[in-house]
C-alpha cells in the first residue's frame, strides 16, 4: 500500500510538471511578421498576432480581439459583433485603434474609423463562429484596408 501511495505521488508530480512546462502563455507565442511591404488603399489580410509594414515605415499589429457574433446555426436576439484591436506605429508614436464588424451580415458590415493621418476599415473577421466550436485567437484573421487621410 505504501509503495502504491509513493508511486501515485511521483506520477502526480510528473504530470503536474509536464503540464507546467508544456503550457504557453500568449506572451510566449511568437509574433508573425509579414516581410512583404504593404500598400495603402488595398485590402490586406492580417492574422492575429501578426505585424505588417507599409511603404512609409508605418507598422500595424493585430494585438487582440473579442468575438460576440451570433454563431452559425443558432437563433440569437442580437447579431453581435467582432472587434479587433490594432496597434499602429509610424516610428515615433504608437496608437491603438479598435474596429468592429457586425454579425450575421454579408456586405458592408465593417466599421471605418479615422485616426491620426489614416482611415482604418475592417472588411471581415474570420473564421465566423459556429455553434459548439470555440475558436482560439490564433486562428483568427481580419481583412482590413488602410488609406491616408487627406483631410489632415
Amino acid at each position: 500500500m505504501k509503495n502504491i501511495l509513493i508511486l501515485f505521488i511521483i506520477l502526480s508530480i510528473g504530470l503536474l510538471w509536464s503540464c507546467k512546462t508544456n503550457s504557453k502563455s500568449q506572451s510566449d507565442t511568437p509574433k508573425e511578421v509579414n516581410n512583404k511591404t504593404q500598400k495603402f488603399d488595398e485590402d490586406i489580410k492580417i492574422a492575429f498576432n501578426e505585424t505588417i509594414t507599409f511603404e512609409n515605415d508605418m507598422s500595424v499589429e493585430f494585438i487582440d480581439l473579442k468575438d460576440s457574433r451570433c454563431p452559425k446555426g443558432v437563433s440569437c436576439f442580437q447579431a453581435g459583433q467582432g472587434t479587433v484591436v490594432l496597434n499602429f506605429s509610424n516610428g515615433e508614436d504608437t496608437q491603438r485603434v479598435q474596429l468592429s464588424v457586425k454579425g450575421l451580415c454579408d456586405a458592408k458590415c465593417g466599421e471605418k474609423k479615422a485616426q491620426g493621418n489614416y482611415i482604418f476599415e475592417i472588411k471581415e473577421l474570420n473564421p465566423y463562429p459556429e455553434d459548439g466550436n470555440l475558436m482560439s485567437k490564433e486562428n483568427y484573421y481580419a481583412m482590413i484596408k488602410i488609406t491616408k487621410n487627406n483631410n489632415n
